[in-house]
Parts: C-alpha cells; sequence; structure tokens
C-alpha cells in the first residue's frame, strides 16, 4: 500500500482544498446566473411586457431543468460492476475463495486498520479514474 503516511495527508489536504474552491466557484455561478436571470427579465419585460418576461424565464428554467434530470437519468445507467478479481489484493487463493463466497462483506487482509484500508482503496481508485478520463 502506501509507505509513507505523509504522502495520505497531502492527498486529504489536495482533496480538502479542491473541495473548497468547487463549492466557492459553484456559489459564484450561482449568483452570477442570478444577475443573469434578472437581466434577461428586465430586456424582456421592456421588450413586451411583464407577463411575457415571466413566462419566457420560467419556461427556459423549465427546459433547462428536464435537460439536467435526463441527463442525471442517464448517466445513472452507465454504472457497471466490478469484477470479483477487482477486488482482491492478494495472491491467495484461499483468501479469494474466502472473499467471493463473503460478496462485499470479506474482511479486508493489509497492512493498515480496516477503515484506512478502505480509505486508501477509495483514494486509490478515485486515482486511477481520474488518470483514466484525462487520457
Amino acid at each position: 500500500m502506501i509507505p509513507n503516511p505523509q504522502l495520505v495527508k497531502d492527498a486529504a489536504s489536495r482533496a480538502a482544498k479542491q473541495a473548497v474552491l468547487g463549492t466557492a466557484g459553484a456559489l459564484l455561478a450561482a449568483i452570477g446566473v442570478g444577475f443573469l436571470t434578472s437581466a434577461l427579465w428586465i430586456f424582456l419585460a421592456r421588450w413586451q411586457d411583464s407577463l411575457f418576461a415571466s413566462l419566457a424565464v420560467g419556461v427556459l428554467f423549465l427546459l433547462l431543468a428536464g435537460v439536467a434530470l435526463a441527463m442525471g437519468k442517464r448517466a445513472g445507467r452507465s454504472r457497471r460492476v466490478p469484477d470479483a478479481r477487482f477486488h482482491s489484493r492478494r495472491a491467495d487463493p484461499l483468501y479469494d475463495a474466502r472473499a467471493q463466497e463473503a460478496g462485499p462483506f470479506a474482511p479486508p487482509r493489509g497492512d493498515y486498520p480496516p477503515l484506512m484500508e478502505a480509505f486508501l482503496f477509495g483514494l486509490n481508485t478515485a486515482a486511477k479514474v481520474r488518470r483514466r478520463k484525462t487520457r
């Protein structure tokens, strides 16, 4: 696994920074969308009337919500269950047989406590997925 705990601390620090910056970016984007919606409503109200402006902005947001919901529904279907061999980290055939019988409830066999093993497994999986997306 990871021989140096400093690597885990660094990865956790980077993840925390990414979470904070992502949240700040999302908040600023939401504020920007609010101002753009207000500007669109004012423009449409001056062009036609306030009823038309409200109707146009409402329909726009309903269409955007429908697209987002459709994309979310589609993204949920594409998940695959990894092969049982993916979870086995040891070359012990007896352990592999017991892990296959136990399914997802197989006890971890590693050098670290179980909670740390689970965290490191998730961290490594996320890194592999990120590397696969950047290619």
